[in-house]
This record gives structure tokens, C-alpha cells and sequence, in this order.
């Protein structure tokens, strides 16, 4: 006897609000790359991060460092597929 996975059956409401989420995540995402958010801070984050340098009043103004690009591309694709791990039914 195989054991097959069996899809989640969602209530309407629930199936939903999963839409509702979907669609203000995929707008914030659009919103924030259009803005060139993520080119400028993401790899200025976590480079400083690893510099030892965690907390921030405005990453914006923190001093730019070397290969900031370089460090935000691995990393964005690392939290977009982790986050779709977590949403994903």
C-alpha cells in the first residue's frame, strides 16, 4: 500500500486570506525592488553583519562596503526561497 500525499483542503475564508497575503507580499516585493531597496541594503546588511555590526538606527546611512552587490544577490534568493518554504502549502 503506497502512502500518497493528500492536498490541504482549505476553508473558503482561508483559502482566501492565503490569496489576500499572496498578493500584498508579491506587491511589498514589487514596491521595494522598484525602489532599489534591496541593491543598495541587502548586502550592506548582512556584510556589516558579518563585520559584527547588527543593529542599525538607518542602514541607509551606514558606510557602504566593498562588494555590497556581490553579497545582496546570494542572499535575497536565499530568503525569497526560504520564505516560500514557509508559505507554501
Amino acid at each position: 500500500m503506497s502512502a500518497q500525499a493528500q492536498p490541504i483542503k482549505l476553508l473558503a475564508p482561508a483559502a482566501m486570506l492565503q490569496m489576500i497575503q499572496g498578493f500584498w507580499i508579491s506587491r511589498a516585493i514589487c514596491v521595494v525592488a522598484e525602489l532599489g531597496i534591496p541593491d543598495l541594503l541587502t548586502g550592506r546588511w548582512f556584510g556589516l553583519m558579518a563585520e559584527g555590526h547588527f543593529v542599525h538606527n538607518d542602514i541607509a546611512q551606514a558606510p557602504p562596503i566593498s562588494h555590497e552587490m556581490a553579497i545582496a544577490a546570494p542572499m535575497q534568493y536565499a530568503m525569497v526561497t526560504r520564505w516560500g518554504s514557509f508559505t507554501s502549502s
